[in-house]
């Protein structure tokens, strides 16, 4: 028995099999076995009869989100940029009414709920190649639509079911080929929320699936090993990353002979990351060099038409706002605030005032702010910061803890321990439960500021075991090479005479 030809909508009230022609009888057993929803579920689809209604777009929803994780909320936000907005309530309450979702506890956010036999049975009688493109449509609209994460509660929401979604795709090769954009959705989503460990497993699962499908000299397995370098980077497995990105073709010598754009944009990404490799294992002259030479590179591909404006604007404003932490660490001071105002300038008219990247570049200037003696402006600057993390980042995100430990260094600078020591024990209670691989540094940084708040106070040896604590773990997680661990020893040789 051809079940699903028959179950379709054109098919539906049809007394014999389009697929085998087999006549079906009141008393056949697939129709005997037809539960209460399923009979509600053919209404619908006699109800269908064209491309509007509730009836038409219950089948459209269901069909979208049978690609879903079970037994976990679905925000009934994504549905309202892909449905027209008056249509969505009434398909939704429709699905709540016949049993066929069920209500979701999105902590105040409205959600949907599909059980996995519900999902076995869309998935037996409406599951379509139209269904899948649009759920990968409707979450790739989400995360663009979220990018500068004004709710980023509604990405962590939809990371399950973009997973989901991904791992129906990879069990047929032709599904990653055409789907293959929808990886790099899921991983800098995972990595914007702060996950860093699972986009890591994820980049590396991913690269596993594309070599099966494409040969290795292939740009999409250049771009999938440029997205786990991306990932070791932001673990802190710089060794791990840089002898991975040293194995990819170089864009040295001439651009002229580049044909494939997108190959060079991934190289062009691949070798920034290289430099900054550099600077994180302790060769911070050698990757300015670089830096210097990739700026010029990258404008001249993209005079030359070869990369793309868009990836242009993107890579030289990353490359900018890692070459000033470089001339941080060189001591170049006044060259590296220059750089960094120039880079926020650029942030805030390509991306926004509370995207990410403009955070990041605000914290270094920060951070120059305080290196200069100027405190209070330093403080001002990271509390404008902490208010727009509050929105953009989950509670445990390390950059929230960065800001954080900026603030409590400042204040403690000041002169200000008793309200610096304050703030950092509690907020080194208050993540205590959310303490995790991805935050661990960050945390540690907390830590090293909770010791000089200590000292502040005359608690010296408490201070001291907190200090070689921090360079223990440091030294396990980065390396003798991290431009951590020399603040680290220093702490503790500072200290001896105490």
């Amino acid at each position: 028995m051809c079940q699903c030809c028959w179950l379709r909508l054109e098919n539906f009230g049809k007394r014999s099999c389009p697929g085998c022609r087999r006549d079906l009888n009141e008393d056949d057993p697939l129709i005997e076995s037809l539960q209460v929803p399923v009979r509600t579920l053919y209404r619908f689809q006699v109800e269908a009869d064209d491309d509007t209604g509730v009836g038409y777009n219950l089948l459209l929803m269901l069909d979208v989100i049978s690609y879903f994780r079970t037994s976990i909320p679905i925000p009934s936000s994504l549905f309202t940029r892909t449905f027209h907005l008056t249509d969505v309530p009434p398909v939704i309450q429709a699905m709540l009414d016949n049993g066929f979702v069920t209500k979701g506890d999105l902590e105040g956010r409205p959600g949907i709920l599909i059980d996995s036999e519900t999902q076995g049975l869309v998935q037996r009688c409406l599951s379509s190649p139209a269904g899948l493109r649009l759920a990968v449509t409707m979450i790739q609209t989400e995360f663009g639509f979220l990018a500068c994460r004004r709710d980023n509660k509604v990405v962590e929401l939809t990371l399950p079911h973009a997973l989901s979604i991904w791992e129906h795709i990879v069990t047929n090769p032709e599904l990653i080929k055409r789907y293959l954009a929808f990886s790099a959705t899921i991983l800098f989503a995972l990595d914007g929320n702060g996950n860093g460990h699972a986009a890591l497993d994820f980049s590396t699962s991913s690269l596993v699936h594309i070599r099966k499908c494409y040969p290795e000299d292939a740009v999409e397995v250049t771009t999938g090993i440029y997205h786990r370098a991306f990932t070791l980077m932001k673990v802190y497995k710089f060794q791990e990353a840089f002898s991975l990105l040293r194995k990819l073709p170089s864009t040295f010598g001439t651009t002229s002979g580049w044909q494939n754009g997108r190959l060079v944009t991934t190289l062009f990404k691949a070798e920034g990351c290289l430099a900054y490799c550099l600077y994180e294992l302790g060769h911070p002259a050698e990757s300015l060099v670089m830096s210097d030479v990739l700026l010029e590179r990258i404008q001249e591909a993209t005079a030359n038409e070869i990369v793309a404006d868009y990836e242009s604007c993107h890579i030289i404003s990353t490359f900018k706002f890692r070459r000033a932490k470089t001339l941080i660490r060189l001591g170049l001071d006044v060259e590296a605030m220059a750089q960094l105002k120039d880079t926020l300038r650029s942030n805030v008219r390509y991306y926004s005032h509370q995207s990410p990247k403009t955070m990041a570049t605000k914290k270094q200037i920060a951070k120059l702010l305080m290196r200069k003696g100027n405190f209070e402006e330093a403080v001002q600057l990271y509390g404008q910061i902490q208010c727009v993390e509050k929105v953009i980042w989950p509670e445990n995100h390390p950059q929230k803890l960065v800001t954080v430990a900026g603030i409590v260094s400042a204040l403690r600078q000041m002169g200000n321990c008793e309200k610096a020591f304050k703030l950092c024990e509690t907020t080194l209670t208050e993540v205590r439960e959310l303490e995790c691989p991805d935050n661990a540094i960050e945390i540690l940084m907390l830590k090293r500021e909770l010791a000089w708040t200590l000292v502040g106070k005359k608690r010296f040896s408490v201070a001291k075991a907190l200090l070689h604590e921090v360079l223990e773990r440091m030294l396990g997680i980065l390396g003798e090479r991290h431009p951590f661990i020399e603040p680290a020893i220093g702490d503790i040789q500072a200290l001896q005479s105490y």
